[in-house]
């Protein structure tokens, strides 16, 4: 994970800490033990909520065929602009409701 996303997610708690409920992404240890727990090969479909910058999204790319659709739901809209840009075959949206 590069420097701008630590400083992405900072900002986006230190401007709403009540919408981004932690300073710092997920770790890289829990991100690898999520997507350790999920039989992929089964997977037609995912929904990431809270997608953040991505610290598990970029670990389940690898783990995804051509034809899973990805759905990327993450509020702030930096954060989710800035996964636009790495991700544009996946849909996204603000809110999950």
């Amino acid at each position: 994970m590069i420097m701008s996303e630590y400083l992405l997610f900072l900002q986006g708690f230190l401007k709403d800490p009540k919408r981004v409920g932690n300073i710092l992404p997920s770790s890289q240890l829990l991100a690898n033990k999520i997507i350790q727990s999920v039989q992929w090969h089964n997977v037609n479909a995912v929904a990431e909520l809270g997608a953040g910058t991505g610290a598990i999204t970029r670990l389940m790319t690898s783990q995804l065929t051509n034809s899973t659709k990805v759905l990327l739901f993450e509020r702030n809209k930096k954060m989710r602009e800035h996964l636009k840009a790495i991700y544009p075959e996946y849909i996204f949206h603000s809110n999950a409701s």
